[in-house]
């Protein structure tokens, strides 16, 4: 319920914003010549991808890795040049037309309205996404910032990016000129502040809150000395992990943060740390490159005995298991958790039709063609970079070959936040669209939106090699961070590295049994202590117990109890047999009992046998049948319990 208010109320929003910016789009100002403009660095290879429509809907995605300077000459002008696309995200660029094309299919959706779209590789660089942004905003190759020179173009809001880098630089420029963003990737925090970015959205979670659920799991497994090896610039990312590792009694014993310029030589001084180190579990988190990945993969000897966790933030790029098998062996990771299905008969007719042959003019299709069949291109310098950058041999090829025939296509990290973003947007489409009739959406409604975010749960994986030396991955179950402690996870199907296939230990302290309590060491963290057992007349009932509590004073803790040996220690009642009889005057109001002396007549089957002289004194009022609150049935019962 609360979820349903929750999405309705975000819909609400998205819709005005899209409406409005649907509105003020028909009366575009065109200036043909402005008088300022803004210089910005040019792209050596633009790829964009345009379908135009009564609406459109703008993309800045990421399918090219990184950006390069390139000139052409010594003295030339440079540019920049995108490199590295990637099969996975060349597969969410599909998503996104499949989703548009899908949607103008349906007659019920949109009726009698195309949607369209204008999208951009911003090949994971901040200045060629706020390039992008501009050339959308503009409708030219050359953007004209604060101008559309386009006389018609309704663009009711955008998509992207995956990284904080870049969708940081865009929010702060669609949030000036209101129009609705939702991106399919990036996670920090910076975005979750509603005054700063009202207008941003997203369909995966914080950094916030994959720490929270990701220091959870830590706790679940009784993890609380871990290692923490951070792919990123941005120490919010560290503040934020620490805390909730703080929160829930897990201690960090080293820390390292790997740049994007680090050489291999570099990576030397690591390799004695960790190896070194005590703990046996090391947490990746931040946005790696596979730069970052390939030098790590150097000291995958030094990770041998560790489990490491994977954070959704690098597993979200899931072709960086793939680059480095041996390192993330035996890993353990969070993936954000989708009950989205991406699997139909029409996704999988429209993904077998994609290839070279039927798209000659797709520059990402083409790169991706040949880097992953190692096919001859037709632009010999096209040819040639690919050549050089990846020292293999080209070959010639056919064209008909599909890249959904590839075994990475088919990964099982792969997720549909972009098919999810895009009809997201389309349904505040359609609710503007139909705000005055009958057919609005009626569908049931799955994902919750807290504070511009989607909520969910985690599917929890584990990494085995295969025969072929590739990353095999097995599903563990699903982690909901705020449920109890009791998670339904199949321990059991878990690989890890021990020599038993036990669940690896990670603690600075053994933990201190019952009848002891934890003293902090000094000059150390608060996970590491020594084990104290308790004072005399002192117990404590649960294991790491910070401190020991005083027994009452008709209560004593059993010598077993003292030592800490017993299964549940605990305060017993002083009630002794007595050589004594026990008389009971029952002629009056009051009842009094004698005095009674008690001693330790002998001790057999290891049963314990108090000798104290004790006074026990029955005072009590007739209940109103006449019979005593405590009646002599009722003390020999007591008494059995303590022969």
């Amino acid at each position: 319920m609360l979820g349903a208010i929750a999405l309705s109320l975000f819909l609400l929003k998205l819709k005005y914003l899209v409406g409005l910016i649907v509105i003020l789009c028909k009366f575009p100002i065109v200036f043909v010549d402005p008088a300022c403009r803004l210089s910005i660095i040019e792209a050596y290879e633009e790829y964009e991808y345009i379908h135009e429509g009564d609406v459109t809907i703008g993309g800045i995605l990421t399918v090219n890795s990184f950006i390069i300077p390139f000139s052409e000459s010594d003295e030339g002008p440079e540019s920049l040049m995108c490199v590295s696309a990637m099969l996975q995200f060349y597969r969410q660029l599909v998503d996104f037309i499949f989703a548009i094309e899908k949607i103008n299919n349906d007659p019920v959706l949109l009726a009698n309205v195309t949607l369209g779209y204008h999208i951009y590789d911003s090949c994971g660089d901040p200045r060629k996404a706020v390039r992008s942004v501009f050339q959308i905003l503009s409708g030219t190759r050359e953007p004209v910032p604060n101008y559309s020179c386009v006389g018609k173009r309704n663009i009711a809001g955008f998509i992207g990016d995956l990284t904080s880098d870049t969708t940081v630089p865009i929010a702060q420029i669609l949030s000036l000129f209101g129009y609705a963003q939702i991106s399919y990737g990036a996670t920090g925090s910076l975005l979750s502040n509603r005054v700063a970015f009202p207008y941003f959205f997203r369909t995966v979670e914080s950094d916030n809150s994959h720490y929270f659920a990701l220091s959870k799991l830590l706790k679940y497994f009784g993890w609380t000395w871990v290692g923490i090896i951070r792919f990123s610039e941005n120490n919010e990312d560290l503040k934020l992990l620490s805390h909730h590792l703080s929160n829930n009694g897990i201690c960090v014993e080293f820390h390292i943060k790997i740049h994007n310029y680090n050489t291999d030589v570099n990576y030397e001084p690591y390799k004695e740390i960790i190896q070194n180190s005590l703990t046996s579990v090391i947490v990746f988190c931040g946005t790696a490159s596979m730069d970052m990945i390939g030098g790590l993969s150097l000291l995958s000897d030094a990770f041998s005995k560790k489990t490491i966790i994977v954070s959704f933030t690098v597993a979200a790029n899931s072709h960086i298991l793939d680059y480095a098998p041996k390192l993330f062996m035996g890993c353990l990771g969070l993936l954000q958790y989708f009950s989205y299905s991406l699997d139909s008969p029409e996704r999988r007719l429209f993904l077998e039709n994609i290839y070279p042959l039927k798209y000659p003019k797709d520059k990402l299709l083409e790169n991706i063609w040949i880097r992953y069949y190692s096919c001859l291109s037709k632009d010999q310098m096209n040819h040639d970079l690919f050549a050089k950058m990846y020292k293999r041999k080209l070959q010639n090829c056919t064209g008909w070959e599909r890249i959904s025939h590839l075994h990475q296509f088919d990964n099982k990290f792969y997720s549909p936040r972009v098919l999810l973003s895009v009809n997201t947007m389309s349904r505040a489409l359609h609710d503007i669209h139909f705000s005055h009739s009958k057919q609005a959406l009626t569908s049931k409604i799955v994902y919750k939106f807290q504070n511009g975010e989607h909520v969910s749960q985690y599917l929890i994986y584990n990494c085995l090699l295969d025969m072929d030396g590739r990353i095999n991955v097995t599903n563990i179950g699903l982690f909901i961070p705020w449920a109890p402690s009791d998670q339904k996870l199949d321990k059991g199907s878990i690989r890890w590295k021990t020599n038993n296939s036990q669940i690896p230990r990670s603690q600075c302290s053994d933990s201190c049994l019952p009848g002891y309590r934890k003293a902090p060491r000094d000059r150390a963290q608060a996970c590491c202590y020594d084990c104290v057992p308790c004072s005399e007349g002192e117990m404590s009932n649960i294991t790491d117990s910070e401190n020991c509590i005083r027994c009452p004073d008709m209560e004593w803790p059993t010598k077993k109890k003292r030592r800490g040996h017993p299964t549940n220690p605990a305060c017993h009642l002083r009630i002794i047999q007595s050589d004594m009889e026990c008389e009971y005057f029952l002629g009056g109001d009051m009842i009094i009992g004698g005095v009674m002396t008690a001693h330790m007549h002998h001790v057999t089957n290891e049963r314990e046998y108090w000798s104290q002289h004790t006074l026990l004194s029955f005072l009590g009022e007739r209940s109103n049948n006449g019979h005593n609150p405590l009646s002599t049935t009722e003390f020999q019962q007591w008494t059995a319990l303590y022969p």
